[in-house]
């Protein structure tokens, strides 16, 4: 990744790795990639919650990364 960029936020996999995120384009994908490999653009999905009691509200936004779902209100925001 070019050193331009910096990571605005990460979801932690393990003790070596972080899903890393680099770039948002609005409400609609996001620039990831794992630790310092080539980031690549996901677009950003709405799922049911299986885990919500609530008919009306039971929707999650998150990505699906290579057959892995990550939720955005797990996503951890970096400051620098």
């Amino acid at each position: 990744m070019s050193k331009e960029k910096q990571v605005i936020a990460c979801w932690g996999i393990s003790n070596v790795a972080s899903l890393n995120v680099w770039e948002m384009q609005s409400d609609e994908s996001m620039l990831v990639g794992i630790n310092d490999d080539e980031p690549e653009w996901i677009e950003i999905e709405w799922r049911i919650d299986p885990e919500s009691d609530d008919e009306e509200n039971n929707s999650m936004a998150g990505i699906d990364y290579h057959g892995s779902f990550y939720r955005l209100d797990d996503c951890m925001r970096v400051t620098r």
